[in-house]
This record gives structure tokens, C-alpha cells and sequence, in this order.
């Protein structure tokens, strides 16, 4: 029935005919363009947001009539209430505040208060407060992520670091009790909870009856001690440089990928010809002439194998040379 009356067509049970269809009539190519363009949909003007009755406002996002009004309605609710108040009565109970536009500080391109920031923002909410309508692809926004995947690897080593040193320090302690060759039953609960630590057996909420018998399942086994957690110099060399060095262009997966990409070309040079070669040189050339105002220019690695390939073919001959291009092209 439901269907009958949205889409229309015939009850086969009474015959009756629903002629129009409903979905058809409301949602026909008209009616979807007029209120398309009631909501600035297409075209894309937005112009819902418009002086709307419905639309959303908070006091200061605008200097005008909608916004005296909110500041009168503040104003007077705050008189009345604070008239309710003075003579005895709970006017915090009407107490009633008009949102506000809260202002949010742009960072300066390039600080460290903008790199923080954004490599603590979640979303793009936060993105835009830390770097306004800058572009995704500036050098910030690769030095904040770079920044997060430092924090969050400074954060992994001093946990295992904390772990490291709790673990030898109960280590320590356990050999120190160890050694002193008591009875089972001479111990106390903190030497017992340490021996028990020590073979990583948990504590936590175990009488000293309850210990002792876990001791003693211990040493009735005959087990050695697991490997306690270790603490490395690379380990602390590399915890020491996230902490104290801030982070660099050299540490984006931008510098990286250029990386790659200059040893990919220095790979693919070998096999280039003559002519892509010098062309190829040229835009160094052209590349170093910006760069260097001086009249010696420095040749550039890149450079240097370039010349040293079109040294190495000027040697082999034209008969090696055909031989080895012929053999690019069955490749």
C-alpha cells in the first residue's frame, strides 16, 4: 500500500488507481533545481546562509541589526535579573547568555608556535586555527607532521625507557634478595612481591599466604627468570635527539621523497641518451645560474655524472655506443 501510494500504479486487490506518483511529483527535475537554488546548491552560491531566519548566529560573527538585537536581549536580561536578585529572589534561575564568536589567534608562518600546533590538531578545525587559509602543501604543515611522528616516537622510547628501568631496578633487587639464601617462609611481603615481580608473575591484591604459595610454585618449577627489558645506547642516543634537536626540512617525508627521487634519476642517467643527457644538463645549468651569481660556477653532482657518462661513451667508440643503445631499445 505504501508503495502504491508513493509511486503509483494499481491496487491489484481494489483496483483502485493512484494515477500520479508522488515520489515522481516531488522529486521531478523542477521541483529538485528550484530548491537547489533556494539553497544556493546549484549554482553554488550558499545563499542559505544569507540573512536566514534559521540560520545559525552568535554575538560579534557580524556588525549588524541581528546582532544589536542579541546585545538588547543580553542587556536586558542581565538588568531583570540582577533586579530579581537584588530584592531577594534566585535570578541566576533566568540567568540566560547569547553565544559568542569566539576569536581564535592565527599562528606567523614558520613558528614554532604554527608547527606545534599543528602537529597537535585532529582535525581541520584545528588545522585552521593554527594555520588559517594556508595551503596543505607549505613546508609547515610537512614539518608539523614530521613534529607529531617525533613526539609520538619520543613518547614510544620513554615508556620503554621507564619500563627498562623499572625492570632492572626490580632485577637488582631480587638478586640482592636472592642471595641471602632465606627460607620460604622468611621472607617478608615486599621481598616476596619483588621475587614474584622478578619472574614477572603479577601482585597487585595477593595475601601473603597467596605469595608464598606462588614462590613456591616458582621454585618447584625450576624455571629461570625471563629476559628483563633492556635499555640501549642507540636507544638513548636517538631519545636524547628527538627531545633536544628541533625538527628540520631533512626530516619531512618531502625530504625523503626528494631524496629518493635523486637517487632514481642518478640511476636512470646511465641508461638516457646523448641527447636527453644534454638536455638535462642544461636546465641544471640553468637551475645553478639562478642560484649562483658568482662566475665560477660549482658543477653539482647530479652534473658530474652526467659528464662522467658522456666521457665514458666517447671512449667505448661508435660501435660500443650502437651496441648499447640497441640493447636499451630490446629492453
Amino acid at each position: 500500500m505504501v508503495g502504491l501510494l508513493v509511486f503509483g500504479g494499481t491496487d491489484p486487490v481494489s483496483q483502485f488507481v493512484v494515477s500520479e506518483s508522488a515520489f515522481e511529483f516531488g522529486f521531478s527535475r523542477e521541483k529538485n533545481l528550484n530548491a537547489w537554488s533556494k539553497c544556493g546548491a546549484a549554482p553554488l552560491t550558499r545563499c542559505c546562509l544569507e540573512n536566514h531566519s534559521q540560520v545559525r548566529r552568535e554575538m560579534g560573527d557580524d556588525n549588524d541589526a541581528t546582532n544589536k538585537m542579541m546585545q538588547d536581549i543580553q542587556t536586558a536580561n542581565n538588568i531583570s535579573t540582577h533586579f530579581l536578585t537584588a530584592h531577594g529572589y534566585n535570578g541566576e534561575a533566568f540567568k540566560a547568555m547569547v553565544n559568542k564568536v569566539k576569536k581564535v589567534g592565527v599562528t606567523a608562518k614558520h613558528s614554532m608556535e604554527r608547527i606545534n600546533m599543528i602537529a597537535k590538531a585532529t582535525n581541520h578545525g584545528s588545522m585552521w586555527q593554527a594555520m588559517g587559509a594556508s595551503h596543505y602543501t607549505t613546508d609547515d604543515v610537512f614539518l608539523g607532521v614530521a613534529k607529531q611522528n617525533n613526539d609520538r616516537r619520543k613518547k614510544e622510547l620513554m615508556k620503554k625507557k621507564e619500563v627498562a628501568l623499572k625492570s632492572n631496578n626490580i632485577e637488582q633487587e631480587a638478586r640482592t634478595i636472592l642471595v641471602q639464601a632465606k627460607g620460604v617462609e622468611n621472607y617478608n611481603i615486599q621481598e616476596l612481591k619483588v621475587l614474584l615481580q622478578y619472574y614477572k608473575i603479577k601482585v597487585t591484591g595477593l595475601k601473603k599466604n597467596e605469595l608464598v604459595g606462588k614462590w613456591k610454585d616458582v621454585l618447584q618449577s625450576g624455571a629461570d627468570a625471563p629476559t628483563m627489558e633492556g635499555w640501549s645506547v642507540e636507544e638513548e642516543e636517538e631519545l636524547n635527539k628527538l627531545t633536544n634537536q628541533e625538527v628540520t626540512m631533512g626530516d619531512t617525508a618531502l625530504a625523503r621523497h626528494q631524496y629518493l627521487i635523486e637517487r632514481q634519476m642518478g640511476n636512470i642517467i646511465k641508461n638516457m641518451s646523448k641527447e636527453k643527457r644534454d638536455e638535462l644538463k642544461r636546465k641544471l645549468e640553468e637551475v645553478d645560474d639562478s642560484h649562483n651569481n658568482s662566475d665560477i660556477m660549482p658543477m653539482s653532482p647530479l652534473t658530474e655524472v652526467l659528464e662522467s657518462q658522456d666521457n665514458m661513451e666517447e671512449a667505448e667508440g661508435e660501435e660500443a655506443q650502437f651496441m648499447r643503445r640497441r640493447c636499451r631499445l630490446i629492453k
